[in-house]
């Protein structure tokens, strides 16, 4: 899967029920992704949680896609995610992911580092994240590499591992079948969030779904939080 710092749930619950987690770091980016990105709530409207991209080129690959950590720019993101959620009841473990997830000395850093740093800050909330690597490493030798498709680098990243067993979220349907992955099974994400209290002014009373995953980890407990992803997924397993 590609980087994606602040995550939503499905994706979460995605890298909870994998043994490998590989990072999609190897390809051509894409601006509009949520790389660096996701929306939060908290006292107000949705909006964006962006850590800002510096010298963005589509043409890159996203192994070399940097991103604003200058102090400015870490002290904006803190207090605009503070002004949001200061009053819930886990704000300090989100804060402190947050803060753990910014904590680089560099004005500017690679966006697989910041998402590392992510994962590796869930951990310390108890959050059991799987093994993690890069494609890259995977694919360090592949002289081809420029000339596959998606559905053929994501196959020879599963023969590199010896998978036999491919979790894909829904939107996979879209590019492939499942047939076409060379494992011996397929499983497909279906996400629909479980709702928990959430503080809203602007729509009390009505729970804002797919949000990052600071939101339910700022109003939910460790066990709370895993037995919600729990409940809003599902897998549907496809033979080959």
């Amino acid at each position: 899967m590609q980087p994606n710092i602040f995550m939503w749930g499905g994706l979460l619950k995605s890298i909870l029920d994998s043994d490998l987690h590989i990072i999609l770091d190897s390809v051509k980016s894409s601006k509009n992704s949520r790389y660096n990105r996701n929306r939060i709530a908290g006292k107000g409207e949705p909006a964006w949680l962006t850590i800002p991209y510096l010298g963005f080129k589509r043409e890159k690959e996203i192994m070399n896609q940097t991103l604003d950590t200058s102090l400015s720019t870490k002290l904006k993101i803190l207090n605009f995610f503070s002004n949001r959620y200061s009053d819930t009841i886990y704000y300090k473990n989100s804060l402190e992911i947050l803060k753990s997830t910014l904590n680089v000395k560099n004005e500017e850093e690679k966006i697989c580092t910041i998402y590392k740093k992510f994962l590796d800050s869930l951990k310390n909330i108890g959050i059991p994240i799987s093994n993690t690597i890069y494609a890259s490493n995977l694919l360090s030798e592949e002289e081809d590499l420029n000339n596959l498709k998606g559905i053929q680098i994501v196959n020879r990243i599963l023969k590199k591992v010896n998978a036999k067993i491919y979790l894909g979220s829904e939107n996979t349907l879209n590019y492939a079948l499942p047939s076409e992955y060379t494992v011996d099974q397929v499983w497909i994400q279906k996400f629909t969030a479980s709702p928990y209290p959430q503080i809203n002014l602007k729509t009390e009373n009505e729970f804002i779904p797919n949000l990052s995953i600071l939101d339910m980890i700022s109003y939910l407990n460790k066990d709370e939080i895993l037995n919600s992803l729990q409940r809003s997924n599902k897998w549907v397993k496809y033979i080959n």
